[in-house]
């Protein structure tokens, strides 16, 4: 408003003052400038202010609607908590939450139909770009071609119904049995992230995993389990168990749980172990996740 009124002051000083052809017109390119600017920038804060990321049932079995999972780069450096909103108007938007705080918001710049059944969005923004491609119905969502800072990257994204949320937890795994292996043995840390179907508390929750291993994503959408959930004071807590395939068809096995608040999908913690059948012999380490819920 003071910059409104601040605009409307400067009119006024050249309206009294000596009027000539070329003031006019100066007036009038300012104030249209200022209302389209205006304009602009409202409907960008109302379309940004819409984006709830949650879930809505008659978007359920339709493109629309929420999907989340999380994301790496390729060399473990940067990895966070992606959300992408498919709006009514079947515009689309993107969050991505680094793990150190940081946040960005895209939008999509293109959208392309595949076929009947299929829909592709594009989005680029600053380091940034991805594409999104989803079945009209709501399936088969996949995140591809994810490049941040130029570095490629992976992720994973399943989509939220109401039926259930998806809580996405980023995290680490470090080495600390490792043989001979000269990947491990200068003691990288590498990402370890995992997504629950619902943060509900119900047993049997489907899990999906990111595991970098050398640059390469051994997480996997199968095989992996929550269970046997108890309440622990304000927790709940549950035993989760999984397994990936990962160099010349040789096990990633991991076990520990995951813990959150009653009632809440604010904040998910995960941590445990896992064991590696490598050429190097057994490996074996500990993984963890960024957040700390203070459970």
């Amino acid at each position: 408003m003071l910059q409104f009124q601040a605009i409307i002051d400067k009119v006024l000083i050249i309206l009294l003052s000596k009027s000539n052809i070329m003031k006019y017109l100066v007036v009038i390119i300012c104030l249209f400038s200022m209302f389209s600017c205006t304009q602009e920038e409202a409907v960008k804060v109302e379309s940004i202010e819409s984006l709830n990321f949650e879930a809505k049932a008659v978007f359920d079995e339709k493109s629309e609607g929420v999907y989340k999972g999380t994301f790496t780069t390729n060399d473990s450096q940067k990895r966070g908590v992606i959300a992408i909103q498919v709006m009514a108007d079947k515009s689309a938007y993107a969050k991505m939450v680094y793990s150190n705080g940081s946040d960005l918001i895209l939008k999509a710049t293109g959208d392309m139909q595949l076929s009947d059944q299929e829909i592709l969005y594009t989005f680029s923004e600053g380091q940034v770009e991805l594409s999104f491609q989803v079945s009209l119905n709501g399936k088969n969502p996949k995140v591809s071609g994810l490049l941040i800072a130029n570095t490629p990257s992976f992720a994973t994204i399943l989509k939220e119904t109401s039926r259930g949320a998806v809580l996405p937890v980023t995290g680490t795994y470090v080495c600390t049995e490792c043989g001979t292996h000269p990947l491990f043995n200068g003691g990288i840390t590498q990402t370890f992230s995992a997504t629950t179907v619902s943060g509900a508390g119900n047993n049997n929750q489907d899990i999906v995993t990111q595991i970098l291993f050398n640059g390469n994503d051994f997480g996997s959408a199968t095989g992996n389990t929550q269970a046997g959930c108890v309440n622990s004071g304000s927790a709940r807590v549950c035993d989760i168990s999984g397994a990936s395939t990962a160099i010349a068809g040789r096990v990633i096995n991991w076990t520990g749980t995951h813990s959150f608040l009653r009632g809440s999908t604010d904040c998910s913690e995960v941590e445990g172990t896992w064991t590696y059948d490598s050429v190097y012999g057994m490996l074996s380490g500990t993984f963890t996740s960024d957040s700390s819920c203070g459970i």
